[in-house]
């Protein structure tokens, strides 16, 4: 794990945030596949897809985000595919919160692993507040509370 990935949530929860959300994160995880397709007689028999690059780059710009995944090569066989997610810092998720609920003032705090507070709910992770926040971000805005 990069330095720059120890900053955001990990991909699986990123995958989680409603498009839309977090358009204009200063990061984002950007994952490159490969994906080769064998045919016999003009039918496809197998395809195999396998990540070959994964990793959180500055977002560059807004059309980043404009899309979660972007043909880039084509070639008889084989095909690049780049799919893009939002990767929110601490920071944007905490801003969020605050300005994204009206009765939630999040609060922060370290006791035996992060916990972030805001409405009556929690997010707790024992290594990582940005974790810990996006969990509480979460379940307040996977159930359309926000």
């Amino acid at each position: 794990m990069s330095e720059i990935e120890k900053l955001v949530p990990p991909l699986e929860m990123c995958k989680r945030i409603p498009e839309g959300e977090f358009a204009d994160s200063a990061l984002i995880w950007v994952d490159r596949w490969l994906i080769e397709k064998l045919f016999i007689d003009g039918k496809e028999v197998e395809s195999i897809c396998e990540v070959i690059e994964r990793q959180v780059v500055f977002h560059k710009n807004k059309r980043d985000m404009d899309f979660h995944r972007e043909i880039f090569k084509l070639y008889p066989a084989t095909v690049y595919v780049r799919s893009v997610w939002p990767a929110p810092t601490l920071q944007e998720i905490m801003d969020d919160l605050l300005l994204g609920t009206s009765d939630c003032e999040p609060g922060l705090f370290w006791q035996g692993g992060w916990h972030v507070q805001c409405s009556g709910k929690e997010g707790y992770d024992p290594k990582s507040a940005s974790v810990a926040a996006m969990l509480l971000w979460l379940k307040i805005n996977e159930k359309g509370e926000k």
